[in-house]
């Protein structure tokens, strides 16, 4: 379901947002969003791993992900000095700037180089999903 969900929400907003109409982008897209769910959902099993206290872990989950979708650069573009590291650990910071180069890159210069790191991501994704 985590990756069903996520997919059948991209297929319906993708082509009615009036994003780039090119089936190359689209499984780009489609392969960033299922990486950042996996990526979202280690990151709080991880965290509920190691809290062992429910109320605790969801609380630090919370602010985790709230901290990491503030910094991203998406909602707030000037973030306070203190707080500017955050970004370089956020997994949202990565997969906005994934997701604007693959809709506004400069065409298929940069889709080469893209489908190349989704294909090791997938990889990835593969190896971690046949260890458990």
């Amino acid at each position: 379901m985590e990756l069903i969900l996520p997919t059948i929400f991209l297929i319906v907003t993708y082509w009615m947002g009036g994003l780039k109409p090119d089936l190359v982008a689209f499984l780009l897209t489609w392969l960033v969003i299922l990486g950042y769910v996996l990526v979202s959902q280690g990151l709080g099993l991880a965290l509920g791993a190691a809290i062992m206290d429910a109320k605790q872990a969801s609380t630090v989950a919370a602010v985790t992900m709230l901290a990491f979708v503030l910094t991203g650069g998406y909602y707030v573009h000037k973030v306070p000095a203190c707080m500017a590291w955050i970004k370089y650990i956020s997994t949202t910071f990565y997969c906005y700037r994934l997701l604007t180069r693959i809709q506004y890159g400069d065409g298929r210069k940069s889709h080469t180089c893209w489908v190349a790191i989704m294909v090791v991501e997938t990889g990835l994704i593969a190896s971690f999903l046949k260890r458990m």
